[in-house]
């Protein structure tokens, strides 16, 4: 990754920001793990759940990894973003990510920004309220990137 200086807060937290290189066809990856994957409407069937894509108030953004930042690592990205713990992932541009931001002027939007916390320099992060009807949208111009057998993805609409 570039030499960007990442912005802080005054306690020292990395603040919201945009990332030069989280543009355009650059891609973020979305981990899955068990809290992501619910009962369907079908008996016995699953798919991903509208949370998938919601920020956490906890860290106040939404987590992800960097697909650029693992290449450039040298990494596979599917081996990088996958473990017990996380047994799925899916992949979308920021291109398609953006176009589901309701802002209208640059300082309304999200912002989507490099967030490395122990263990994962790739992480990365976006800011800003995503609703349900906005989570599942993402959810439908996303890919698999680690497919979980069983589970259904939302597609996109026709």
């Amino acid at each position: 990754m570039s030499d960007f200086e990442l912005p802080r807060d005054e306690e020292g937290r990395i603040a919201p920001h945009d990332h030069p290189e989280l543009v355009g066809a650059a891609r973020i990856i979305r981990r899955i793990h068990d809290d992501y994957v619910v009962d369907d409407q079908e008996p016995g069937s699953k798919r991903l759940s509208s949370a998938l894509f919601k920020h956490r108030s906890k860290t106040g953004h939404l987590s992800f990894d960097s697909e650029n930042c693992i290449i450039a690592k040298e990494r596979e990205p599917a081996e990088y973003v996958t473990d017990p713990k996380f047994f799925g992932a899916v992949i979308i541009s920021i291109d398609d990510l953006r176009s589901v931001d309701p802002a209208t002027g640059d300082e309304d939007r999200w912002k989507i920004g490099m967030v490395p916390v122990e263990g994962n320099d790739c992480h990365a992060g976006l800011w800003g309220k995503i609703t349900e009807g906005r989570s599942n949208t993402i959810q439908r111009l996303s890919d698999w990137l680690v497919e979980i057998p069983g589970v259904r993805k939302l597609q996109p609409e026709v």
